[in-house]
Order: structure tokens, then C-alpha cells, then sequence
């Protein structure tokens, strides 16, 4: 677990295990937002669980907000306090160059090596990954551009159902394992969500059945 604290954002980034994957997500809830990025990692780890072995999940709330009647300066605000945490979660995860783990300066570590620490884009940070990825670059860390999925360099993550596809791999194999080819014979099933774009939705267009 990591804490961000300054005067103009407070953060927090949970992480159950080395290998984790989960985006950060600007929340409007100053007073209980560990909470529910706790929540948020719990769903996470369930959904992760046949993708990447456990889950992730970050949050900052900015606190020098403008009114958001301007919105310019209220985005300005809101980005700059993504920039103090994201910069911040880099400055206590270790680096890697080449196949030697450089630890952060001036930092006392109680646990072994873990340089791996990989971000998404979650809610209110869509457009933000080319803002981690100056910043992974900025401070050289090993992942370049690859630290945050998506931007400029990177996969749209909703244009791709990226989700979708990979959660749709595990349920092919699954009928795989039962002798059911999916993606040519017709199956009847019961899913949670509609058709609006989100995983299941987007999980039903990836079948011609």
C-alpha cells in the first residue's frame, strides 16, 4: 500500500501482489476514498483472477479544485494532481536497469526488490496515460512508455473492449476443456450487463455464433 499526501492531492495505491495490473482512478470522495479503492481492488482481484494472478487499484482526490463551471482550469487542476501522485508512486518503486534493481534514493526499504508497477487508465483518467508516461520517461523508469496502457502509444482501451477480449479468451478455453467450439456452434447464455459496451456486451460481439 502506498499514501500520497500533499495540499493539493491525497492519494492512495494498493497493490495485493508483485505482478498486478489495475488502473487509477480520480475519485470525488475525499472522505472515504480508501475505501473505495479497497473496494474497488476486491472486485479487481476476482475479475484478474484467470488474467493476471492478483489485482490493483489506485485513487487521488485533488483538494484546490476550482469551480467546476471552469472546466479549463478545473482539467489544469485535476491533471496537475495526477502528475504530484503518479510522480510520487515512482519515487518509492524500485527501477531496474538492465537486470540490476536500482532501489529509490534516499529510502529505507523493509521489503525485497519490486520494481514492477504498472498503471491503467480508470474512471476520469482516460486521456491521462501520456501524462504517466512522460513521467515514467522523465524519471527513466524501465517501462517507458509501457507503464501506463493506452495513450498515444499505446492501445484505445474502449475502442478495443480490451477487457472484453481477454475475459473472452478464459471463457473459450473454458468451453474448450468441455468439447464446445464457441465460436461456431450457437450456445444459449445468461450474462450480466447489456449491450452498451460494456465486458459482457462487448464479450457478445466477439462470438459469430
Amino acid at each position: 500500500e502506498i499514501f500520497v499526501y500533499s495540499p493539493r492531492v491525497e492519494g492512495i495505491h494498493l497493490r495485493f501482489g508483485k505482478v498486478a495490473r489495475g488502473g487509477l482512478r480520480w475519485s470525488d470522495r475525499p472522505q472515504d476514498f480508501r475505501t473505495e479503492i479497497l473496494g474497488l481492488v476486491k472486485a479487481q482481484q476476482v475479475k484478474n483472477a484467470v488474467i493476471v494472478p492478483v489485482g490493483a487499484k489506485g485513487g487521488f482526490v485533488p483538494k484546490r479544485l476550482p469551480p467546476p463551471s471552469d472546466r479549463e482550469a478545473w482539467l489544469a487542476e485535476g491533471t496537475e494532481a495526477y502528475r504530484i501522485f503518479v510522480r510520487s508512486l515512482l519515487e518509492l518503486t524500485d527501477n531496474l536497469d538492465g537486470d540490476v534493481v536500482v532501489p529509490p534514493d534516499l529510502t529505507v526499504r523493509h521489503d525485497g526488490d519490486d520494481p514492477y508497477l504498472v498503471v491503467a487508465a480508470d474512471k476520469g483518467t482516460a486521456t491521462f496515460s501520456d501524462v504517466a508516461n512522460a513521467i515514467s520517461a522523465e524519471k527513466h523508469h524501465w517501462l517507458g512508455d509501457a507503464f501506463a496502457s493506452g495513450g498515444s502509444q499505446g492501445y484505445d482501451h474502449k475502442k478495443m473492449g480490451i477487457t472484453a477480449r481477454g475475459a473472452w479468451e478464459a471463457v473459450k478455453r473454458h468451453f474448450r476443456e468441455l468439447g464446445t467450439d464457441i465460436q461456431t456452434m450457437p450456445f444459449t447464455v445468461v450474462g450480466v450487463g447489456d449491450m452498451s459496451g460494456d465486458v459482457f456486451g462487448n464479450g457478445m460481439l466477439l462470438s459469430p455464433a
